[in-house]
């Protein structure tokens, strides 16, 4: 018996519901007028929440939020009046956030916006609804790896445990947000659970369970055997990607400040050398009214010149370099490179490119052949291309390969991280 086929109707039907729905996601993600002030509140909790309390406390234009906006406000003023350490008073703001989060699918801000609610209703001396807001928050917890956050929802969990009495629960709690500060590598939160942990211990094999406090075992007995699980490859991907960033940062302030000194210590030379010739210039006019002072002259005047020398050569090969560059600019095969138009490049254009980048760069293609001895032609050619300011498309045309791509691999290659066709050429320039 064979089967009808899919109705043509029916296919076109649910594709135009599908990108209807793409549609009205990506309206929605876009809907959010007043973004900059969130984000900007957002960055200011971190650091400075009295501020960031204060900016939101003073919008205007709250009551004609849309919903969504709204909902996001109410929790921003929330957490910041939270973070500064201002005793909430009522339920009322952040309940409008929970209501709107809770009852929209994809919102990544729902287990935030509990855990505020828990923390409104811990100052207003509420731990059961408090308890009741922490662990609805606990039910987003699977794919998230904000360990810092749910290390914290954790502990918050299980000092209400402890407030309770309820040592078992509160070790148990504890123990999940020392492996939520393990994760994150934060040893100072982790010893502290640690400590809580030792404390409770003691006090859960000395005192039994209350069964005036069973009513709180019920409302989270579903959630005993709740496995959480963890993702550390994620964290660790993003800590590592940060330390990079870190270390990529440092490696370039260094080499600023480098150049930096470099230059500072030559000026300085010229001082100290500029105030001794004329300091000797002094001696030496004294010393000639005294006959008997004729060798100290002479000794005085041979120093002189010699500190005159010094200088000299110093800035002779200062010249050089410049006039080594100049030539290199100007000469034909640095045009030749540079030409869209020109004809076909030779082995000899390139050995004479790389005499002129040696010589005006202090040896530039010996230097990068001793630091990284699996550069291969082309790799080299691209650097070499690169120091001379050739364009993106320009190296492409000439090396037949894309430059694009060659030149972060290049970067990867060298200091075995990622890096950008930006930071490569920053790094080639300074070389």
């Amino acid at each position: 018996m064979r089967s009808r086929p899919f109705p043509t109707s029916v296919l076109l039907t649910i594709l135009l519901y599908t990108v209807l729905v793409l549609a009205l996601v990506i309206f929605s993600d876009r809907s959010d007028k007043h973004g900059a002030l969130f984000d900007r509140s957002e960055r200011l909790i971190q650091q400075y929440p009295d501020s960031a309390f204060e900016l939101l406390r003073n919008v205007k234009q709250a009551d004609e939020f849309s919903l969504r906006e709204k909902a996001r406000y109410c929790l921003l003023l929330t957490k910041a009046r939270d973070e500064a350490g201002i005793r909430h008073t009522g339920d009322s703001i952040i309940t409008i956030a929970t209501d709107f989060y809770s009852g929209t699918s994809g919102q990544y801000r729902t287990p935030e916006a509990w855990f505020y609610r828990g923390k409104v209703y811990e100052d207003m001396d509420l731990p059961s609804r408090a308890l009741e807001c922490y662990l609805k928050a606990l039910d987003y917890e699977e794919g998230s790896w904000d360990y810092a956050f749910w290390g914290r929802l954790y502990n918050q969990v299980g000092m209400l445990y402890a407030d309770q009495e309820l040592y078992g629960k509160a070790t148990f709690f504890f123990k999940k947000a020392s492996a939520k500060y393990q994760a994150l590598n934060d040893t100072i939160r982790q010893a502290r659970m640690l400590a809580e942990l030792a404390k409770y211990k003691v006090l859960r094999d000395s005192i039994g369970a209350i069964s005036s406090k069973e009513a709180i075992y019920q409302i989270t007995s579903h959630y005993d055997s709740k496995p959480i699980r963890e993702d550390l490859s994620k964290k660790e991907l993003m800590l590592e990607k940060r330390r990079q960033e870190g270390y990529l940062y440092t490696f370039f302030v260094g080499l600023i400040l480098f150049s930096g000194l470099l230059f500072y210590r030559r000026w300085k030379v010229l001082q100290k050398n500029a105030r001794q010739v004329t300091f000797l210039k002094e001696r030496i006019s004294n010393i000639k009214a005294e006959k008997d002072q004729e060798l100290m002259l002479v000794s005085l005047q041979l120093e002189k010149q010699r500190l005159e020398v010094c200088n000299e050569l110093i800035r002779n090969e200062e010249s050089k370099r410049l006039l080594a560059i100049a030539l290199l600019q100007k000469s034909e095969v640095y045009e030749k490179f540079h030409d869209r138009d020109s004809v076909r490049i030779t082995s000899e254009d390139w050995d004479s490119l790389e005499k002129l980048l040696n010589k005006a760069y202090n040896d530039f293609t010996l230097r990068l052949k001793k630091l990284y001895p699996a550069i291969s032609d082309t790799e080299l050619k691209a650097c070499m291309l690169t120091k001379i300011e050739v364009s993106a498309n320009q190296i492409t045309r000439v090396l037949k390969y894309n430059s694009s791509v060659l030149r972060p691999r290049l970067f990867k290659k060298f200091f075995k991280k990622e890096g950008s066709t930006e930071t490569f050429v920053e790094f080639i320039v300074n070389f």
